[in-house]
């Protein structure tokens, strides 16, 4: 039985370690988030938001070029 809870207390430490160490060392926590600049929005007009729902979405085509 003693055996049994070594083994259990050696695979809960690998695995806390595995999580904590090495999983969370490929994670960027402090990435930089990107400037605001409050200047430069634009709130809608009644007018507007009315025409940007009645407008109909469309997807860009695709653009082909011929390698010669």
């Amino acid at each position: 039985m003693k055996r049994y809870l070594i083994l259990l207390v050696i695979l809960n430490v690998a695995i806390f370690a595995y999580f904590k160490l090495i999983a969370s060392a490929s994670v960027n926590t402090h990435e930089a988030l990107p400037d605001l600049h409050p200047e430069k929005v634009h709130l809608l007009s009644p007018k507007e938001l009315e025409a940007l729902h009645s407008a109909p979405a469309t997807s860009p085509e695709p653009i082909l070029e011929q390698v010669k």
